[in-house]
């Protein structure tokens, strides 16, 4: 019985695509690792934005307390509590001496 085996004879031609073959693989490889690598940032980067968009709110919510606080009507409120007058010819303290670092 005759058995046919192929031509064993590697090539220039196999040894060179043999070459070629391994870096086109191993960039392949990289290069989806370095989509993967991407996206896990732009899923961090849009968790970020989320919080800062939180902090906003938050911020705004809080001026706005701090803005009702000092409304005319919480204001008056809070004078008629505490009996407070609101003077009408207030009378302020006024000294005439220049600053010591400007007269030098």
């Amino acid at each position: 019985m005759t058995i046919l085996q192929p031509h064993k004879k590697i090539t220039l031609l196999t040894k060179l695509l043999i070459v070629l073959a391994i870096p086109l693989a191993l960039e392949i490889v990289y290069l989806v690792m370095l989509s993967n690598e991407t996206v896990n940032l732009r899923h961090e980067i849009s968790k970020i934005n989320l919080e800062i968009q939180k902090v906003e709110n938050d911020n705004v919510e809080i001026k706005d307390e701090i803005f009702s606080l000092f409304d005319n009507q919480s204001l008056a409120d809070f004078s008629q509590t505490h009996a407070l007058v609101q003077e009408k010819n207030p009378e302020y303290l006024e000294v005439n001496q220049k600053w010591a670092i400007v007269s030098y």
